[in-house]
């Protein structure tokens, strides 16, 4: 008994876990299409690159490149807001557009709010001041869509999120009296937030000095675990990739203080994305702590998986090997160029799971040879060759991108080995091993996750909404008998 309500409550934190992870998918997937416009614009407007090449100085190209960046920073600069409502929408499972019109007004509910406080106490710094921005960061404050109020980074927009699906959750319920009956449901939403906002601000305004203190000691551990936490991060990310629980800790190191708060430019900024990003539009170096965990990625991905399917590919039986080196080629090919690494991780995931976990821990070892060697590259998203060439190769010698095709080579060497010596040694059935030509085939997320008994919160949604549909489909059958077939 004891044991059965542990596994339950431990399913559940995984469940919470995992659906509070691909909530940050929606806010985060505008990331890739803006860190391409501001990758792009500050390649060709950065200072040292101008001046190597002197055909960037044209006018109209230097106008048209600042335009990007100029758009890609819109998100960047904005990311709080766009948590705020992206969070609301990736939480709420009903009526999601008032569950965006929640989002934003709570976020400004909660920073202007904090405005009044601090302006009420007498803590509000003079933003006319001559050293105001010094002043203000040693005051924990910043600027929030022309609103002053404390920093809390991402995580004010995430915290708005969180608060106001709870509200949503409760109150598209709540039957108001009939005489207000307009103001029920999805509009009784954003009426409920503006008070529960107001005091989520109140709590925060004594409480959040307290917590920024413990996030500043746990992005100081961050940063001084060193070499042993970026492989442990490479092995967890991994590892925690077939449960659909890696988005948990990846969005919180690239975009809160959980990842470092950096100084660049005599700004701080917090998480790997936008410190990156602030260090492509700045001429000095590139801190490689920024990026390590993110570089190894580009290695492993472009270099470490086709290895793995070239020994996939060796390791199958001669008859097979024009079926099977079709398949693994393409998906060796999807994982180089775009980062998109699923056919080739789950079908060794299906076959053998043990190949997935050399895979993770080959993964975790990676990341840390690139963090040593000082590879200076990242991607707010997709690790292949396509984000390389604009993150990487576009903005100079001073990511050291050179390192990744030296890198790569040893990584491709090793997984082929490896893999080639762990299939024949162990007799792990990868496509093409087994007689029937029928079995060639290439593993998906939802085959794999079936075979070992893995449900996501995703696929729990599935079978709730089939199995209304199917209720729904009964009684309307009975409705139909009871009015007379």
């Amino acid at each position: 008994m004891e044991k059965s309500q542990k596994g339950s409550k431990k399913a559940k934190f995984l469940s919470v876990f995992e659906t509070f992870g691909r909530s940050f998918l929606l806010p985060v997937s505008v990331l890739p299409a803006a860190g391409i416009l501001k990758g792009i614009g500050s390649a060709f407007t950065n200072e040292n690159t101008v001046e190597m090449y002197p055909w960037m100085q044209n006018e109209a190209l230097q106008f048209a490149m600042g335009f990007l960046e100029m758009l890609g920073n819109v998100a960047f600069d904005n990311l709080p807001i766009v948590f705020a409502v992206g969070v609301a929408v990736g939480l709420a499972k009903q009526e999601k557009g008032s569950a965006a019109v929640s989002g934003l007004l709570g976020f400004l509910v909660l920073h202007s709010t904090l405005n009044f406080l601090l302006d009420a106490t007498g803590r509000l710094v003079d933003a006319g001041a001559e050293n105001a921005d010094e002043l203000m960061a040693q005051a924990m404050q910043t600027e929030v869509l022309g609103i002053q109020t404390m920093d809390l980074n991402v995580f004010g927009g995430i915290i708005t999120g969180v608060i106001v699906y709870f509200v949503h959750k409760k109150a598209i319920r709540i039957q108001v009296p009939q005489v207000f009956g307009f103001f029920s449901g999805p509009r009784l939403v954003p009426i409920l937030t503006i008070p529960a906002m107001a005091l989520v601000a109140i709590l925060f305004f004594f409480i959040w000095p307290f917590i920024q203190q413990g996030i500043n000691i746990l992005s100081l551990g961050v940063l001084r675990s060193g070499y042993a936490g970026t492989f442990a991060y490479g092995l967890s990310e991994r590892l925690l990739l077939p449960f659909g629980l890696h988005h948990g800790i990846n969005w919180p190191i690239r975009t809160t203080p959980l990842g470092g708060v950096f100084t660049i430019g005599g700004q701080e900024y917090a998480g790997t994305i936008n410190a990156y990003m602030a260090a492509l539009s700045d001429n000095g170096a590139i801190d490689s702590m920024i990026t390590r965990f993110s570089a190894g990625k580009f290695v492993f991905n472009m270099f470490g998986l086709p290895g793995a399917a070239l020994a996939m590919y060796k390791t199958s039986r001669p008859e097979n090997r024009k079926t099977v080196g079709s398949l693994l080629l393409a998906a060796a090919l999807t994982s180089f160029v775009t980062g998109i690494t699923e056919p080739l991780e789950f079908t060794f995931l299906f076959v053998a799971p043990a190949l997935y976990g050399i895979h993770a821990v080959l993964a975790g070892l990676t990341m840390l040879v690139t963090n040593i060697v000082g590879a200076a590259f990242l991607t707010p998203t997709g690790h292949g060759l396509i984000n390389f060439l604009i993150y990487g190769v576009l903005q100079g010698m001073r990511t050291q991108w050179y390192l990744l095709p030296l890198l790569g080579v040893g990584c491709f060497i090793i997984y082929y080995f490896v893999f080639k010596f762990a299939i024949e040694r162990f007799d792990f059935k990868t496509p093409g091993r087994e007689a029937d030509p029928a079995t060639i085939t290439l593993h998906g997320k939802d085959e794999t996750r079936e075979k070992m008994g893995v449900k996501t919160q995703k696929d729990k949604e599935k079978e709730q909404e089939n199995e209304n549909g199917l209720a729904l489909h009964d009684q309307a059958l009975q409705l139909i008998d009871a009015h007379g077939g």
